[in-house]
């Protein structure tokens, strides 16, 4: 079988350099290098290898039937065109990508108008300066005072009682009062 040779490039060289960072450049500008190396070694080969001169070997070489020998063996050898087997299995896998990345691509859109959404509603707000306590435990629950469930100074995270801490101290109390 004569496969057709491979002269020129099917990469979309314009489209795939679209999607590139510019963290990614150089490696890409790496590749393209030595993939137009490779490709430019190719196309200067010949199509098809020279011929051989048989009769300047036989005429050259003093032992009989040799130079015969290596051309029936030359003549006979084929070396076959590879079977693409790979196309179909990265056409398959590029489809279940992109699929993938449509679905990831409408999540985020779902998440940019959520964001959108909660920033015209942020910046619709009062400033907290000028608000009410009222107005601002309405707008951040999270943050305001809640008298059911006071916080110490410096009221971060790091600086409340835990449930480990009241019980350390319960078991201090009992140690104390045993020692007196």
């Amino acid at each position: 079988m004569a496969a057709k040779r491979f002269t020129g490039s099917k990469v979309n060289w314009t489209q795939l350099t679209s999607k590139l960072t510019e963290a990614d450049r150089p490696n890409f500008n790496t590749f393209k290098v030595k993939y137009d190396g490779y490709l430019r070694k190719v196309a200067a080969l010949p199509e098809v290898p020279p011929k051989i001169d048989w009769a300047s070997y036989k005429s050259k070489i003093p032992i009989a039937g040799l130079v015969d020998t290596f051309q029936k063996q030359y003549e006979a050898l084929t070396i076959p065109y590879p079977a693409d087997s790979e196309t179909a299995k990265i056409n398959d896998a590029e489809k279940q990508v992109m699929v993938e990345v449509q679905k990831w691509i409408a999540e985020s859109n779902n998440r940019i108008t959520q964001f959108k959404k909660e920033l015209e509603d942020e910046e619709s707000l009062i400033p907290p300066s000028e608000m009410t306590l009222q107005e601002f435990a309405l707008a951040y629950p999270d943050q305001a005072f809640n008298p059911d469930k006071p916080t110490f100074w410096p009221h971060g995270e790091e600086d409340q009682i835990t449930k480990e801490d009241e019980e350390w101290w319960e078991k201090r109390k009992k140690n104390l009062v045993g020692e007196h």
